[in-house]
């Protein structure tokens, strides 16, 4: 339907894209991958060269394919929330991009 709503298999992959790309000084690269209804896919390369594949679903995200440490079927409510458990070289760069930030605010 012209001028309709976002579908949303394209709420899911948009939104998931988005959530990646706000995280991209934290990781090394994503693509997006299976997307449908009620669900989108993304595989993502952390800085540590692992590869995680998330999944974003009503509930939340979570990982469904892991290289990097068990972590179950957590569901996440943010991909930073999911990040900062699955990367410790994350954790830090956020933590520097946070004080670069404050930097340049004094």
């Amino acid at each position: 339907m012209p001028g309709s709503a976002s579908s949303p298999t394209s709420f899911y992959a948009g939104e998931l894209q988005r959530a990646l790309k706000e995280q991209a000084f934290g990781i090394k690269a994503f693509t997006m991958g299976a997307t449908s209804s009620q669900q989108a896919t993304a595989s993502v390369v952390l800085l540590e060269g692992h590869h995680l594949v998330i999944r974003l679903t009503t509930q939340g995200y979570t990982i469904t394919n892991s290289s990097s440490a068990s972590t179950g079927a957590r569901v996440y409510e943010t991909v930073d929330d999911l990040l900062q458990l699955s990367s410790p070289m994350y954790v830090k760069k956020r933590q520097e991009t946070l004080m670069a930030a404050l930097a340049k605010l004094s």
